[in-house]
Parts: C-alpha cells; structure tokens; sequence
C-alpha cells in the first residue's frame, strides 16, 4: 500500500480564494501594462524634443 494522500474536489470555498488570486493577479498585470505603455510614451516624447540636456 502506498501513504500517498488522494485529493477530493476543491470546494467553495477554495474556488472563491482561486478566484479572487486570480482576479487580482489579473489586475495588477493590467496596471503594470498601463504603467510601463505610459513610460514608454514619456521617454519616446523626452527622446524626441527639441530640448537638449547638456551637462
């Protein structure tokens, strides 16, 4: 016989903090994307202007 444990279905409530990780997980992607998009778009306007930075 083996000691190996056998797992049942996950049940409501392990489906709703599944959900919930997910969700978030979700959203913290999304805002990393706008995040680095807006970054992206400050320094292709700070590369392209006429002002120079001369030290």
């Amino acid at each position: 016989m083996s000691d190996q444990e056998t797992s049942g279905p996950l049940s409501d409530e392990d489906l709703a903090i599944l959900k919930e990780w997910i969700i978030q997980t979700a959203v913290e992607f999304l805002l990393y994307g706008v995040y680095a998009t807006i970054s992206l778009i400050a320094l292709y306007f700070l590369l392209t202007s006429c002002v120079s930075i001369t030290i």
